[in-house]
């Protein structure tokens, strides 16, 4: 039976929402079926499948944005910035999404731990963030960031020549 189109199709609840279990995914769907699987169900072979697929989700999700674009050095920088986030314990936050050169320029910089930067830089207001972005050093810093990370990628890339020949150049 069809619902009103204004009501949500599923809902997803982790633990940490608002009536989440430990451990455990709820499917809630708009017509109030529900569905829940708790991940000490799962043999360990099975978690490992959900991590990985987990793990390839969350890199791509990182880059939507730029496909369309074709931008693969933005691309290499937003799935290293997830991995580096994940490695550090963090899952998401807003100094993942679009601070990660500006954290280390400024641990570069000042001669600090990048966690201390992390937390200098999320604890900065936006307004504050648009200042420190506009210094010179800051710029210089960030430009030579992203220079690195483009000799990185030109690295796995292929030859220019390459590239050339496969589109009949």
């Amino acid at each position: 039976m069809a619902h009103e189109s204004n009501t949500t199709y599923l809902s997803k609840l982790l633990p940490s929402d608002v009536g989440g279990k430990p451990r455990t995914v709820q499917f809630v769907f708009g017509n109030g079926s529900r569905l829940e699987l708790c991940l000490d169900d799962l043999n360990e072979d099975m978690r490992e499948q959900l991590a990985l697929h987990g793990l390839s989700q969350k890199g791509g999700d990182s880059t939507s944005n730029l496909s369309k674009a074709r931008d693969f050095m933005g691309g290499y920088a937003a799935v290293q910035t997830v991995l580096d986030n994940l490695r550090n314990g963090l899952w998401s936050s807003r100094v993942s999404s679009n601070t990660s050169d500006l954290v280390t320029a400024v641990a570069r910089i000042l001669k600090i731990d990048e966690d201390v930067a992390r937390a200098k830089v999320a604890a900065a207001s936006d307004e504050q963030l648009s200042v420190i972005r506009k210094n010179p050093e800051v710029k210089m810093a960030i430009a030579k960031i992203q220079e690195a990370r483009a000799k990185e990628a030109a690295k796995a890339a292929p030859k220019l020549e390459d590239l050339l020949g496969s589109i009949g150049m």
